[in-house]
């Protein structure tokens, strides 16, 4: 009789570690750092979806806190690497405040005349949204939203630039844009990089184009620094959230699993 309980013990505890290491493989895989997928499994007691997207929030918030109080700033300005979706994610914006009633002007401080600034002429005008040429322009407007040109963020130079002109506009508030596709390395690099800038909150976006959006949970547990949004879709306005640690973990765990995810994360394995 002891030897059969002696094997059932055996039995759960092989059970239980298998399930261990498939869960938090799972979550190694949506991009989460092996420590912090142990301690959201260690967190849980069934480890139900509902468990665990509370268990991906509670290190969101714990280790970061989490928190970005929208500033009373009338100009908000978006600065990054070249190619997150700065002027996509400006326009969404646009279209969101534009929605809640705000009137809300354009302007570009990238020098470089290629799509971003025809993207942004043509909403613009579909929009019925002013595009000015400078910061006096815009007018008695409740939001002015900036963009400007993409930095190689490995070259200091180009973000002192920036920051100069920056500094030119008073009361103005930055958001570091970037995109969850992107190398965890260089998330971390384009941060410390940008830090010179004093970026009020992180943006994210594209995080429809990746199986790994849990390289933000990794980003909260390290860097002092909010995220204010995520964005993803495309054509325009696609989707722009405010950043809620509840909806960031659904979006890892559940919403943005594709179709091929299984077979992919087979794959990569």
């Amino acid at each position: 009789m002891e030897r059969k309980q002696n094997l059932a013990e055996i039995k759960r505890r092989l059970e239980k570690r298998r399930t261990n290491s498939e869960i938090v493989r799972f979550l190694e895989f949506k991009g989460i750092e092996k420590s912090l997928a142990s301690e959201i499994y260690d967190a849980c007691d069934d480890h139900t979806i509902i468990q665990l997207n509370g268990a991906i929030a509670k290190r969101i918030i714990s280790r970061s806190g989490f928190t970005f109080t929208p500033g009373k700033s009338k100009r908000i300005a978006l600065v990054g690497p070249t190619g997150v979706g700065k002027t996509t994610t400006l326009l969404k914006l646009a279209s969101r405040y534009q929605k809640e009633g705000k009137t809300v002007a354009l302007l570009t401080l990238d020098d470089v005349k290629g799509g971003a600034l025809e993207q942004i002429q043509q909403y613009s005008k579909k929009w019925n949204i002013p595009l000015c040429s400078t910061v006096e322009s815009a007018g008695p407007v409740d939001l002015l939203l900036i963009d400007t040109g993409g930095c190689n963020y490995y070259l200091p130079d180009r973000i002192d630039q920036l920051g100069e002109r920056l500094a030119a506009i008073d009361e103005i508030e930055i958001h570091l844009t970037l995109s969850a596709t992107t190398k965890e390395v260089d998330l971390y690099g384009a941060i410390y990089q940008f830090s010179a800038l004093n970026p009020a909150s992180l943006i994210f976006t594209k995080l429809d184009e990746t199986l790994a959006p849990g390289v933000l949970v990794n980003i909260c547990a390290k860097m002092a620094i909010p995220i204010s949004y995520i964005a993803f879709g495309y054509p325009l306005p696609g989707e722009l959230q405010p950043a809620d640690p509840e909806e960031i973990a659904h979006k890892i765990l559940v919403d943005l699993n594709h179709e091929n995810y299984h077979f992919i994360r087979q794959l990569s394995i």
